[in-house]
């Protein structure tokens, strides 16, 4: 698997990382001390209650999670997260998780790309409409329909 291009990108987020302007107890009980010390062991609760947040401050944890992680259900968990907050940022990244993850982390990217509901995550969607698995285009169909009803709102 390619390193993603926005691999700096995670580190310029160390003061952030370190707690620094956030609010921990703000994310939840859940998620206890540094955010800094994010490794595979971490919960999943854990995660789902960072990325139920929507916290921005927490992209750069849940960048790193989303396309580093070894569990496949804590890199869906912080994807979720992702399109939760929104943004190019994290469209980039679950676009890049779409072409090099597993079916269940593809999968997860289709689901939170749909949560971005903006005109960024339609090329990708577009793009999973021609992907080898019949699962992944469905979902990838469904997306953009959801896609589509929320530009409309």
């Amino acid at each position: 698997m390619q390193t993603p291009v926005w691999d700096g990108v995670l580190n310029e987020g160390a003061a952030l990382d370190a707690g620094h302007g956030m609010d921990n107890d703000a994310l939840g009980d859940g998620v206890e001390g540094s955010l800094h010390d994010l490794t595979d062991s971490m919960p999943l609760e854990a995660v789902a209650t960072l990325a139920a947040s929507g916290n921005p401050q927490s992209w750069p944890q849940l960048a790193d999670l989303a396309t580093r992680n070894s569990h496949s259900a804590i890199r869906a968990e912080a994807l979720y997260g992702l399109g939760e907050i929104g943004g190019e940022r994290s469209a980039q990244i679950i676009e890049w998780v779409l072409l090099n993850g597993n079916l269940e982390v593809r999968a997860a990217a289709i689901d939170a790309l749909a949560l971005l509901e903006d005109a960024d995550s339609v090329g990708p969607l577009v793009r999973a409409l021609d992907d080898q698995d019949p699962s992944i285009r469905q979902a990838a169909s469904n997306a953009l329909e959801d896609v589509r009803e929320g530009l409309r709102r």
